[in-house]
């Protein structure tokens, strides 16, 4: 990033390249639609460029990236109450090389996956979500939530318990 500053396009290039799949992954953790998260990331990344001269390095540039994708998917939330969607079409995780029967298996899977992972309030799913698919520490998460180290603990703790106590209310699950 502070080749990007000075203006380096091609630094910035590789920067997207390098953390667009995450970033679009983490955006759509949020908002539940693909196309959705890939405008919010698309805006989140010409939004650090065009500001590209005030970025300060206090953290790596990950975590600045994921705060600034958190604030613009939470303002669109905001914006537009009514919104939801998901889509399980959009979700490119499922294997093509499975037959009919496995595949249909492995989308329900996911689905129920997914139907637990809402059940979580916003802030429970992204601090989950940060630390267990993205590998953030609790400082980073800390960072990007804008909450306090001992917080991002204890929301990560609250988290797991609630989706331990969801699984063990679902009858179906495991059988």
């Amino acid at each position: 990033m502070e080749e990007t500053k000075d203006g380096d396009k091609e630094s910035f290039e590789k920067l997207v390249l390098k953390h667009r799949k995450n970033a679009v992954g983490f955006a759509y953790g949020i908002l539940k639609d693909i196309y959705m998260a890939e405008d919010i990331v698309q805006e989140s990344f010409a939004s650090i460029y065009i500001n590209r001269h005030s970025y300060k390095s206090k953290n790596t540039f990950k975590t600045f990236l994921f705060a600034i994708i958190r604030n613009k998917c939470i303002d669109f939330i905001r914006k537009n109450k009514n919104y939801s969607a998901v889509n399980l079409d959009d979700i490119s995780v499922l294997s093509t090389d499975l037959q009919p029967q496995e595949l249909f298996q492995q989308k329900e899977e996911l689905q129920h996956s997914i139907e637990v992972l809402n059940k979580l309030n916003e802030d429970y799913r992204i601090a989950f979500y940060l630390y267990e698919v993205e590998g953030f520490s609790y400082k980073e998460i800390a960072e990007i939530m804008h909450k306090s180290l001992p917080q991002i603990k204890i929301t990560i703790y609250r988290a797991r318990k609630k989706l331990r106590e969801f699984l063990k209310e679902d009858i179906g699950y495991g059988n």
